[in-house]
């Protein structure tokens, strides 16, 4: 087993910020998903993308910078299947 199965992310000093910011902001870009509504999924996504540089720069590591992507990252699945947002387990 690797060490990160071993690894606790909590006690990391960054781990409360990622995590009032995942369950704050990108609260928006979930809500959009749900109610499949493209537009403010695109909106909320950019917001969440500048949100994650400000912080970045703000904690000193603005040499990680996040981007949208053209494409998807993973070209091994195929993001055209129908599905429905709420059959995603939480």
């Amino acid at each position: 087993m690797s060490d990160l199965h071993h690894f606790n992310f909590e006690a990391v000093d960054e781990y409360k910020a990622w995590q009032g910011f995942y369950e704050g902001a990108f609260t928006s870009v979930n809500k959009a998903i749900q109610a499949k509504d493209i537009k403010g999924f695109e909106n909320a996504y950019a917001t969440v993308i500048s949100g994650c540089n400000d912080c970045h720069a703000g904690m000193g590591y603005n040499f990680v910078k996040v981007v949208k992507m053209k494409a998807p990252a993973d070209i091994g699945i195929d993001y055209m299947v129908k599905s429905e947002p709420g059959i995603v387990h939480k």
